[in-house]
């Protein structure tokens, strides 16, 4: 039985437990993308983020699993899925961080946040989810409220930005149907050793043979480098309980959530404007994240 399966039958307070955990996790993610323009205003790149992020929550996760005295291996079948769903979060975070030079942070972020739509869509095909159309339809209020929420200027739009947001929206839903499936029986601490392992293993030096690791050059940037790191962490556990709790399309449509805590924030924290447009499509995020909450699995039509 996956995750998807044992969200059915878990009781009501532990599903509001994982829903809190998916929003928490996205105000997490929400906090490290604001800090990226510091680290690039700093001289930092992408592949450094990446690189900083898997370093700095690796020995954490590794002296919790020490000191707690749980065990750290993997059995091989899970320890190659593992490594497969690190080497895959390293790299859609390098492609979503990379298309930010070529399109607006708000356009790549609508865009990768297409992503409960495919995992809707797969878990559907793949592992007969319900796809009813209260679902749908709450789905496409999330999406418009996001759109919303961003308010995208449709002029300003590069190919390859648009292609990358929507290569790390492939990658995004993958890691959460894919973990889905893998939870049933790994230990959480585990899995996160063994995919930061392989993420640094693979990402490091490659990006250091490609000439892409551009640290910061100042104290400042250096400190966002590591707020985004912790940050990134903690977004990243709560996620994988979220999974085991609600799920991978609840987990997806809670952290939907980040779009909605980046464009709060950035107003409250670099100043940005919010309009009754940005507040409006925010509402209908936070709404369309309840309603998936209340439904119940139905045939669908």
């Amino acid at each position: 039985m996956g995750a998807a399966e044992a969200a059915k039958i878990v009781p009501a307070g532990w599903r509001w437990l994982g829903l809190a955990c998916g929003v928490v996790a996205a105000f997490c993610f929400s906090m490290g993308t604001l800090l990226s323009p510091t680290v690039y205003a700093a001289g930092g790149s992408a592949a450094a983020i990446v690189v900083v992020r898997l370093s700095i929550i690796l020995p954490v996760f590794f002296g919790f699993a020490v000191a707690a005295k749980r065990p750290i291996v993997l059995p091989p079948r899970q320890r190659y899925v593992a490594f497969a769903l690190g080497i895959l979060t390293a790299f859609q975070t390098l492609v979503i961080f990379t298309s930010f030079r070529y399109v607006p942070i708000s356009l790549a972020i609508l865009i990768e946040y297409t992503y409960p739509l495919l995992v809707l869509l797969a878990m559907r095909v793949l592992f007969g989810e319900g796809l009813t159309a209260a679902r749908v339809m709450a789905m496409a209020v999330a999406l418009a409220g996001l759109a919303l929420a961003l308010g995208v200027d449709p002029s300003k739009i590069h190919p390859l930005g648009v292609l990358l947001a929507a290569l790390s929206a492939v990658g995004v839903a993958t890691r959460l149907i894919a973990s889905s499936r893998f939870l049933r029986t790994a230990d959480v601490i585990r899995l996160l050793i063994h995919m930061q392992v392989a993420g640094l293993a693979v990402a490091l030096p490659l990006f250091a043979l490609l000439g892409q690791l551009q640290f910061p050059q100042t104290l400042e940037g250096a400190a966002a480098l590591g707020g985004m790191a912790a940050f990134n962490g903690v977004g990243v556990f709560l996620a994988l309980k979220a999974l085991t709790l609600i799920g991978p399309v609840r987990t997806s449509m809670a952290q939907a959530m980040e779009s909605v805590f980046t464009v709060s924030f950035a107003g409250l924290l670099l100043g940005e404007s919010l309009s009754p447009q940005k507040i409006l499509g925010a509402a209908m995020v936070i709404g369309a994240v309840a309603t998936i909450q209340f439904l119940r699995n139905r045939p669908a039509r």
